[in-house]
């Protein structure tokens, strides 16, 4: 099953930026994002929502790999 890492791993992958790009755009320490890929430490809710608009994608995506129903 994809995990949230997975998902964040696969927005860095599409973005085309290296993980140190992307931890400076989210202003988050290569470290800390490379612990966070690796599930030693939890993405915060700040970063997963930095990380979701800059992928062009929903915290509930990265969450649950699903976007959230639209209503009509």
């Amino acid at each position: 099953s994809e995990t949230i890492a997975d998902r964040v791993r696969r927005l860095i992958d599409e973005s085309g930026k290296t993980q140190k790009e992307i931890a400076k755009l989210v202003d988050l320490d290569q470290s800390k994002l490379s612990k966070s890929l690796k599930g030693v430490r939890n993405f915060s809710s700040y970063e997963l929502a930095a990380i979701a608009e800059l992928g062009g994608r929903t915290v509930d995506w990265l969450l649950t790999g699903q976007e959230p129903r639209r209503l009509s």
